[in-house]
């Protein structure tokens, strides 16, 4: 169960998907992603979505983690779909030809069907994205996601690089609210209620250069301990955490060939054989 606040595993869980080897979730997230962000057809989008929703109550994460991250994204992104209209009120009608359907106006805007449409699946689109990344997130621990990287003939080195920060994370937001501890033992005051924001976060600024310092000297040594290690010198390296594949393992890396195939085939089609490059609305 994902139960940390960083949103980092750093230990498989017992699921379906915790149980797949990072060789296998790393292509596989990879290809719906780029499924994801290639289209704005609902018909590719809505399967996903609905996969990736099953995937993630399967996994058990951290409901208030979750429910945390919704909030700020679906905010987040609300208001930039406002303001993309506001910015262009005709957008729809660049990806959908035809005489726009006018459904009402506020004030000099006129509010199309094709805008409405577009931004809505703008916003599916993204939202999609948004829960199939973090199904990959709470599925997966950083030495799976060096192992999956390496596995996509990612340098050795920066696979390492990509899962020693994900380590590091935790550990650096322990060391700066022990840092923000130790001050207000001293006396700073830092407490929200009692300070403006303003005075707050200037006061938090004052951390920084500590902080920097402090993690410098933790880089230092694990580059240390690494080289101590004789790291890099080979070209290949093996990783514990991948074990012998399983069937779900084949089953799923078969699907993550399929869903790539099926995203290449997509792409030639739509830019050489499809009547147009509109955008598919239920209307036709």
């Amino acid at each position: 169960m994902a139960n940390n606040t960083m949103l980092i595993n750093f230990k498989p869980s017992d699921t379906f998907l915790g149980r797949l080897n990072g060789s296998v979730k790393v292509p596989l997230f990879v290809a719906l992603l780029i499924a994801v962000l290639m289209s704005f057809d609902l018909r590719i989008l809505f399967p996903i979505l609905v996969v990736s929703v099953i995937s993630l109550r399967s996994l058990h994460p951290n409901k208030t983690i979750v429910k945390a991250s919704l909030i700020f994204f679906v905010t987040l992104n609300a208001l930039n779909i406002v303001l993309f209209w506001l910015v262009d009120p005709n957008i729809g009608s660049v990806y959908i030809s035809g005489d726009p359907t006018p459904l009402t106006s506020i004030g000099s805007y006129v509010l199309t069907l094709e805008s409405v449409w577009y931004l809505s699946v703008r916003f599916f689109k993204i939202f999609t994205s948004f829960i199939l990344s973090l199904v990959f997130i709470f599925s997966i621990t950083p030495s799976q996601l060096a192992a999956g990287l390496a596995s996509m003939k990612v340098p050795p080195k920066i696979a390492a690089i990509i899962s020693l920060t994900f380590r590091f994370i935790p550990d650096l937001a322990n060391d700066f609210q022990n840092m923000k501890l130790s001050l207000q033992a001293r006396g700073l005051e830092l407490d929200a209620k009692k300070i403006s924001p303003i005075e707050r976060l200037k006061r938090n600024v004052t951390l920084l250069i500590p902080f920097l310092l402090t993690s410098f000297n933790k880089v230092e040594v694990v580059a240390n301990a690494l080289d101590l290690r004789g790291f890099g010198h080979q070209k290949k390296r093996t990783y514990y955490v991948e074990h012998a594949p399983t069937n779900s393992d084949r089953l799923m890396k078969g699907l993550a060939w399929i869903v790539a195939l099926s995203v290449i085939g997509y792409l030639v089609y739509m830019n050489t054989l499809a009547p147009t490059q509109d955008m598919w609305v239920y209307w036709r």
